[in-house]
């Protein structure tokens, strides 16, 4: 997650995005029809007694006015998380940009808003 404080942004943006672009040229490759070769394969790390599990992503949750899809009211938790400027009002998940309002207060976290 990138976080803008002022003019400082924090967190690797350049690392981020060459990440994200070899997950989409990987992608793309699978959309194409060409899987992962062998040699590939054989020289990638090894997972055993491997599960697929929900991990913690940094995320939004709040209620959301103005959504193209859901409209005003609905509590949210939104995509992951990857770039939030508090200053600037505004923060950029995997799917959309929002803007952002009042954060919720400390003595309310925990409780439905």
């Amino acid at each position: 997650m990138i976080v803008i404080d002022g003019d400082h942004m924090g967190g690797s943006l350049p690392r981020e995005i060459e990440k994200l672009e070899r997950l989409l040229a990987d992608l793309k490759r699978l959309l194409s029809g060409r899987f992962p070769a062998i040699a590939d394969i054989a020289n990638a790390p090894r997972i055993d007694g491997y599960s697929i599990v929900g991990a913690a992503s940094p995320c939004l949750a709040g209620v959301v006015t103005g959504h193209p899809h859901l409209g005003d009211g609905h509590l949210i938790v939104s995509s992951e998380l990857w770039v939030i400027s508090p200053e600037q009002e505004w923060a950029r998940t995997l799917s959309r940009t929002y803007r952002l309002g009042r954060p919720r207060a400390e003595k309310d976290i925990g409780r439905h808003p």
